[in-house]
């Protein structure tokens, strides 16, 4: 075990050392892993966001029924209690054009820069309607049709619909992070493999004499594919820092002006994406530096004889 112990730490070693050697080629290497891994996380962390706020707000559906303009008091009761009656509603709440106004304003806030007096707000009274648990999306959908056809009802808008749309863009959003990485993943791939590569052959006859004395080619490849790890290991944490300075950037800079940006940077990667992706970095990196000899019987000393 202890043997074991100190081949490895001997690995480590020699893989800290290629990078010292070759400083400029394996910062090279370390941003193009990291970029990779940074299109991976950042997709990630987006799609996280959207999917817990989309199960967030799965529990609290509800349809939302626009009123006719000048609707009075008398028909938004007679609305409510012909919807009191649906065995799908559990609730109703009234909300008033100021109230609509305001969440408009929280989700986009540059309209707080046209103040509208309460007098000449253009928004309609509305009904929220809560549904009962579990939500029957096909019973749901008849409670909109007959919504629909109450005096007084100009429109019907069932959440359903666009959370069914969100889900979609973000099932494309994390295909489309997936293309982008494995693109980026491949160059990274290349370019530790081929960094790898100039740094064994820096050492080819260390390597020759090394194979003609017996040295199994583990031993032999080892120290390679210690620094293509190294490199993967140190790509993985330069491209969560990145994300995370992402994430701060979004929620001190931005997030605080859009209420759509603050929801879709609540939260930061969880434990378990950041040691997924470190794992995918190490793998990468180790999976280069594998790669870069090739067949160790080619390094043969005879090969590079004369």
């Amino acid at each position: 075990m202890m043997g074991l112990f100190r081949l490895i730490l001997f690995f480590v070693q020699e893989g800290f050392l290629g990078i010292a050697r070759h400083k400029t080629l394996s910062v090279f290497a370390i941003f193009i892993v990291s970029l990779s891994l940074y299109v991976l996380g950042f997709s990630r962390y987006l799609t996280s966001n959207i999917n817990n706020l989309l199960t967030s707000w799965e529990g609290q559906l509800e349809v939302r029924l626009v009123m006719k303009d000048g609707i009075d008091e008398e028909g938004i009761r007679k609305a409510i209690s012909i919807l009191e009656k649906d065995p799908q509603v559990e609730s109703t709440k009234i909300i008033s054009p100021k109230e609509a106004m305001e969440f408009l304003e929280r989700l986009s806030p540059s309209l707080r820069a046209l103040s509208f007096k309460e007098s000449d707000n253009p928004l309609p009274y509305s009904l929220s309607l809560t549904l009962r648990k579990p939500v029957d999306v096909n019973k749901v959908r008849v409670l909109i049709e007959s919504a629909r056809k109450i005096p007084g009802v100009e429109e019907a808008i069932f959440d359903w619909e666009w959370m069914d749309k969100l889900k979609t863009y973000s099932r494309f959003l994390a295909f489309l992070g997936w293309l982008l990485f494995a693109a980026l993943g491949v160059a990274s791939l290349f370019t530790v493999t081929a960094i790898t590569r100039i740094l064994a052959l820096s050492r080819k006859e260390e390597i020759a004499v090394l194979y003609s004395l017996g040295a199994t080619p583990a031993s032999i490849r080892g120290p390679f594919v210690m620094n293509g790890i190294l490199i993967g290991l140190l790509s993985s944490i330069l491209a969560l820092i990145f994300i995370l300075v992402t994430h701060l950037v979004i929620r001190r800079t931005m997030g605080g002006d859009s209420f759509i940006l603050l929801l879709l940077s609540k939260e930061f990667l969880t434990f378990s994406d950041q040691a997924a992706l470190v794992a995918v970095g190490t793998v990468m990196g180790g999976a280069g530096g594998f790669l870069s000899l090739g067949s160790i019987h080619d390094w043969r000393y005879s090969r590079f004889a004369g």
